[in-house]
């Protein structure tokens, strides 16, 4: 299965040379990783006068979309350039 995927891989880049621009670390992820959990601690404040079913609501939603986000952030092609990036964010998910 690896080597079916690394053959893929190789293909693709040979057909397409100009898709190897687009591989390597995503320098700013530290930023987005820190202005995703500082939007969740800030939405503390929001939600802190809101009935229980808006609060449940939001939390499925809202939260849900930016923990989808942390999750995508800590893959392998996406390594945070400090592991303490990678420790915040998993600290929020679960």
């Amino acid at each position: 299965m690896v080597i079916k995927i690394v053959n893929h891989k190789l293909q693709f880049t040979e057909k397409y040379p100009e898709i190897k621009q687009l591989f390597g670390y995503d320098t700013s992820l530290k930023w987005k990783v820190l202005l995703l959990v500082a939007i969740q601690f800030g939405m503390l404040a929001v939600v802190k006068d809101m009935s229980w079913k808006f609060v449940i609501l939001l939390a499925y939603c809202f939260g849900g979309v930016i923990n989808h986000a942390l999750t995508l952030g800590k893959q392998r092609h996406n390594k945070p350039p400090k592991i303490w990036i990678l420790i915040l964010s998993s600290k929020l998910i679960y």
